[in-house]
């Protein structure tokens, strides 16, 4: 059905009404606590289901295949599939068109600038903590319990990180990468932040999007980098209406 009471702009955004099947913020929170479930008990079973508990012997090039398939079982797909089942319009909501050139070459100029501003910030906040942890007992308390959920997270990308052949080089990146960024993307700046903007305001929508985003990297020295990484990411999306 036309929509004939948008604005020229959002009628350029969305010149088909959606109706959606249920309340968009309950999808978009339905859809989060579903995918991590699904993502990281999930995909777990199935590591355990193919290698046993003995992960660490396992063969890495067989994990990376398992940790691309389930980013895409259990992240792509269920983006997919709620966008389907919630506005039907899969298409519009995740946002699957081509960018125009200059808005490419905005968004890379935008990553080149705000890439090694993160960077400082991490070294600041790394050398605040540390200082603090010397004189404050309760900031001593927090760095040690960061510093075991990131030595979690390292150790766990470790092994897949580690190659030996440009096969093996061409998988992590695939693997560690472009799966990941394809999976996530589709996810978050598609189906999660179009679901949200449905009924908030696109600023509101997009941080919402960007601290769930945050969160579910697991790694609280990255946290914040990683929320504005995703700002920046779903005001692209936003602006350009394309998820490339």
């Amino acid at each position: 059905m036309n929509n004939e009471n948008l604005d020229p702009e959002e009628e350029k955004r969305d010149p088909y009404k959606i109706i959606p099947t249920m309340s968009p913020n309950k999808a978009a929170v339905l859809g989060l606590i579903v995918v991590f479930f699904i993502f990281q008990f999930g995909g777990g079973l199935l590591a355990i289901s193919v290698f046993g508990f003995d992960i660490n012997n396992a063969d890495m090039n067989l994990m990376r295949l398992l940790t691309i398939g389930s980013q895409i079982l259990f992240i792509l797909f269920p983006a997919i599939l709620f966008s389907k089942l919630v506005f039907e319009d899969v298409t519009s909501i995740l946002r699957f068109r081509m960018p125009e050139p200059k808005e490419i070459g905005v968004f890379v100029l935008g990553l080149i600038l705000l890439i090694p501003l993160l960077q400082n910030y991490l070294h600041i906040q790394n050398y605040i903590l540390v200082e603090l942890a010397e004189s404050v007992p309760f900031v001593e308390g927090i760095k040690n319990f960061f510093d075991m959920l990131d030595k979690l997270v390292e150790e766990s990308y470790l092994q897949l990180l580690t190659a030996k052949s440009p096969f093996e080089y061409l998988l992590v990146i695939i693997a560690v990468s472009v799966t990941p960024a394809i999976c996530e993307e589709f996810f978050f700046r598609g189906f999660v932040q179009k679901s949200f903007e449905f009924k908030q305001k696109p600023a509101t929508a997009i941080l919402l999007t960007s601290v769930f985003f945050g969160l579910y990297h697991f790694n609280p020295y990255v946290l914040l980098p990683l929320i504005f990484i995703g700002i920046y990411l779903g005001y692209a999306a936003y602006k350009s209406n394309s998820i490339a």
